[in-house]
């Protein structure tokens, strides 16, 4: 027991620090961008006199993340770990996208408690696993327990953390990374064969945490560390690197169940989808890289590069703000400093080296198109346990000394410090000369920046502006603050390398003022939003009649004219809607190639939109259909509900067949004169021809996400096309009897019949799914045999 006490202590102690750092959750805040979602997305900023918006870089979180967890929720809930989630670009197999971090091990949280709950506990979990896990692996590096404690709480409030807190997949992967060292250490250092299999593990967490470029930068990380550290002379670089590739098989295997179903997914959208990624969206450009190298400064005083409620300096230089950030407070970055110019004493050459690789790739290579500079996370994790291991040295002897060289850093710091400060005055004195000329120039930088939205609404981007250059102001609130809390990390240090301050008392100051600085970070960044006034996904008149009409035939929002801002995709995950779009970085074939919503002649064509389904379009008060194709059913303030009058049933049978390919398929059915009596199936099919005669009816008698019920009469046989996306892993049933699965129309679903009354099941059963857990079963259970041979040995 009285091994564990440094351990309990210290998780007790980061339970309480990030309890206290997280309180307005606990005064009902909530740490989502309802303020922006609501107040910009229409229907429901009609409840807002203007767009507010605590950080509007993070609105993939109302989109796209928190979506995804809800989705998550409800599917594990009732037992569907690898769920179809019909809500979206007529279907997507949800469970195989590994940016939902949908088997992210603390997503228990959500099978107990309510989602906001659940929310907030997993942001909680994170934080806390990420510190408990720095402190075990510097302890592991014999570092005093009070350093250890330091280092976990920067590393787990460390600014690229917090940038995605919201977005789980850099906490969720990384949080398990100084395990992943941990017990590679100790597998090199005793050879034995657990803690091999324990590394594989923790890999396997941390894959199941992020997707896959957060998992590539810690395989990459590992491999990094493979090659640099320095062991005895038995151990050789070869057989580190031999070990490492073995740890990263290993635990490919143990988490097949994810991997196999995402390989398909994006082969898929590969072969024929419609990927929505542009790496960074970013083209390289050496010059502004060069110049960006120079916002490094920002790793110690994070304000220099922009208010988040403003327009991000780093846009300007193309670098996405949420991504440049490696803040872990002044103190530990100097006593990284201080490493790199003594690393022979220290020995972390592989430490620095790491460092630099992160810094070097995304700011002076071009693969800042694939890494971008939330690589900055490897520079992060280095920079934490080599102050650690310089302040370890530093507390080790209580004694008063001069510390010359740490004297020299400091005092290039101080002049660096008034550099800055004598910046911050000229930049006010520009401002205030040439206040409209900055302005105009900041309003076509945002336009170039913002122009594929419709973030004009009520002209909330000017206050951006104002906000902007208010960020940059001595007066300004968190420049203040900034600047004195830096100036009093820079003091102490003068103290402590003069002799003038004994290392216990530098200790404790500055782990206090790394607290402040790391809180501080926390709250400028994340938005705690008040629960009352933004509430999570609110119901309206407008969502309260699409959930009562609407049941499982689709809806989409004309999102032209006044209306760019109309009902943001992805809604329908949250309210159980089917909308014919969505907001998916990769898709395969789906509707979305037919129904994009940024083709607004595609959109507006009733005709198209009847033949996926589409029976209700959303839109202002002043947009116009042709005549005769829709009927107005509802209104709602300045929205309108029509009905399609040509919208075609979800299910049909076809006696009407033709056999082409899929590009002419395509051709057809974008062609506004097709009236959709004809079904298209694939020229490689197997061809049947039923008779031309009446072909009876069908209908839907359940519609589940995995499990679709349909009846249906047939005089003779015939093709019963299901308006549905054609993807591998569904089953179809006639009265209990697999039937074959034609691939439709180039991307619906189709079987044929036999006449009479019959009943037909649609069933998502993904066979990758099965044969991905198949071979994550067999590998742990193969680990547990190899664990009780050991033991018993």
């Amino acid at each position: 027991m009285k091994k564990f006490k440094p351990y309990l202590i210290a998780l007790l102690l980061y339970s309480g620090l990030i309890s206290v750092v997280f309180y307005p959750i606990f005064f009902n805040k909530q740490m989502l961008p309802n303020d922006f979602g609501l107040s910009y997305y229409q229907p429901f900023n009609h409840n807002y006199s203007k767009v507010e918006s605590h950080n509007h870089y993070i609105n993939d979180v109302f989109l796209q993340f928190a979506p995804y967890r809800y989705v998550t929720q409800q599917s594990h809930k009732k037992g569907n770990f690898d769920f179809w989630n019909p809500n979206k670009c007529g279907g997507i197999p949800q469970y195989s996208i590994t940016y939902a971090t949908n088997y992210e091990i603390t997503n228990f949280i959500y099978l107990i408690f309510p989602f906001i709950i659940s929310w907030h506990l997993q942001i909680i979990l994170q934080c806390l696993i990420s510190a408990i896990a720095m402190f075990t692996f510097m302890r592991y590096l014999k570092i005093d327990n009070r350093v250890a404690f330091l280092c976990g709480l920067a590393y787990s409030l460390n600014s690229m953390f917090v940038s995605y807190l919201l977005y789980f997949y850099i906490a969720g992967a990384f949080c398990w990374l100084p395990f992943i060292l941990l017990f590679f250490e100790r597998y090199i250092d005793s050879g034995k064969i657990k803690y091999f299999f324990m590394t594989s593990l923790f890999l396997g967490l941390s894959m199941l945490g992020g997707f896959i470029q957060s998992v590539s930068f810690i395989i990459l990380f590992l491999i990094l560390y493979a090659l640099t550290k320095k062991y005895s002379d038995k151990s050789t670089t070869f057989k580190h690197i031999k070990i490492a590739f073995g740890i990263i098989i290993l635990s490919f295997l143990l988490t097949a169940f994810l991997w196999i179903p995402q390989i398909q997914y994006i082969l898929l959208d590969i072969i024929k989808g419609n990927s929505r990624f542009e790496s960074s969206g970013i083209t390289f450009n050496i010059f502004k890289r060069l110049i960006l190298t120079l916002l490094t400064i920002s790793f110690a005083f994070p304000e220099l590069t922009g208010d988040f409620r403003g327009f991000d300096i780093r846009r300007i230089l193309d670098a996405f703000p949420n991504d440049f950030h490696a803040y872990i407070g002044l103190a530990l970055l100097l006593l990284f400093i201080y490493g790199i110019i003594n690393y022979k004493r220290y020995n972390i050459r592989h430490w620095i080296i790491i460092a630099g690789v992160s810094l070097v790739l995304p700011l002076l290579t071009p693969f800042y198109n694939y890494v971008y500079d939330r690589f900055f996370i490897l520079f992060i994790t280095s920079g934490i346990i080599v102050g650690g291991i310089v302040l370890n040295d530093f507390i080790s002897t209580d004694f008063v000394r001069k510390n010359d060289s740490l004297f020299k850093i400091i005092k290039i710091t101080l002049i660096l410090f008034c550099i800055i400060i004598l910046g911050f005055v000229i930049v006010n004195v520009i401002i205030s000369i040439y206040h409209k000329d900055i302005i105009d120039f900041l309003r076509i930088k945002m336009n170039e920046s913002l122009s594929h939205r419709a973030y004009y609404e009520k002209n909330w981007f000017e206050n951006r502006l104002w906000i902007t250059l208010n960020g940059y102001k001595l007066t300004n609130f968190h420049v203040l603050i900034g600047l004195l809390i830096n100036l009093t990390t820079i003091i102490i240090f003068i103290y402590f390398s003069k002799g003038k301050l004994k290392s216990k008392n530098f200790y404790w100051l500055i782990t206090i003022i790394t607290f402040i600085q790391l809180f501080r970070f926390v709250h400028f960044v994340t938005p705690f939003i008040d629960s009352t006034k933004y509430p999570f996904y609110p119901e309206n008149k407008l969502i309260k009649y699409l959930q009562k009409n609407s049941g499982y035939e689709r809806i989409a929002a004309i999102r032209v004219q006044g209306a760019l801002n109309l009902l943001p995709e992805n809604l329908g995950d949250i309210y159980n809607l089917q909308f014919i779009d969505g907001y998916e970085g990769i898709l395969p074939h789906t509707f979305f190639d037919y129904c994009n919503p940024k083709d607004n002649n595609k959109l507006s064509d009733p005709v198209l939109l009847g033949l996926f389904n589409v029976k209700y379009l959303v839109t202002d008060s002043a947009f116009t259909f042709p005549e005769n194709s829709v009927e107005k059913v509802f209104s709602y303030q300045n929205y309108v509900v029509y009905k399609n009058k040509l919208v075609k049933d979800r299910v049909e049978l076809f006696t009407k067949i033709r056999y082409i390919s899929s590009k002419k398929t395509c051709q057809l059915i974008s062609n506004q004169s097709f009236s959709g009596d004809t079904l298209f199936l694939e020229e490689s099919e197997t061809r049947f021809y039923p008779k031309q005669v009446s072909s009876g009816n069908a209908r839907i008698t359940s519609y589940k996400n995995n499990i679709i019920k349909i009846a249906y009469f047939s005089i003779d046989s015939a093709y019963l096309k299901l308006a549905d996306v054609y993807y591998p892993g569904w089953k179809a049933f006639i009265d209990g009897e697999e039937t074959q699965i034609y691939k439709a129309n180039d991307c619906m679903r189709a079987i044929i019949v036999p006449p009479g009354n019959h009943r037909v099941e649609f069933i998502f059963k993904p066979f990758v799914f099965k044969l991905g857990c198949i071979i994550s079963l067999i590998t742990l259970i193969s680990i547990g045999i190899c664990f009780i041979y050991m033991k018993n040995r």
